[in-house]
């Protein structure tokens, strides 16, 4: 990984529900933290492999190691672009990166 490439940056979200007076269930997101990371749109071949792991997939992000980072969160970046995450992926023993396989959605 190169650090040059790591320039969006991206806010960790996860979901949190909550409770409304009439007791309906409200979905909102609350921010864990941020990170630097590399979003590349799939397009072709690379859309093809990313969407034989998941049908949905838009987006590869790649960053640093995130360990509290989980399918059903999402990262918002570039004034309010979401990408809701459908898989998190180690590259190798040693925890030097994540890859992310997501899902562009509206913020």
């Amino acid at each position: 990984m190169r650090l040059g490439e790591l320039r969006h940056l991206l806010v960790h979200e996860v979901a949190v529900e909550d409770r409304e007076a009439d007791g309906g269930v409200v979905l909102q997101w609350a921010p864990q933290g941020v990170a630097w990371g590399q979003v590349e749109p799939l397009s072709g071949r690379k859309l093809e492999l990313a969407q034989r792991q998941e049908p949905r997939v838009t987006h590869r992000v790649t960053l640093r190691y995130h360990p509290t980072l989980q399918a059903r969160d999402r990262l918002v970046f570039e004034e309010g672009r979401a990408l809701h995450v459908h898989s998190v992926l180690t590259t190798d023993e040693r925890k030097d990166e994540t890859i992310v396989l997501a899902e562009e959605v509206p913020a």
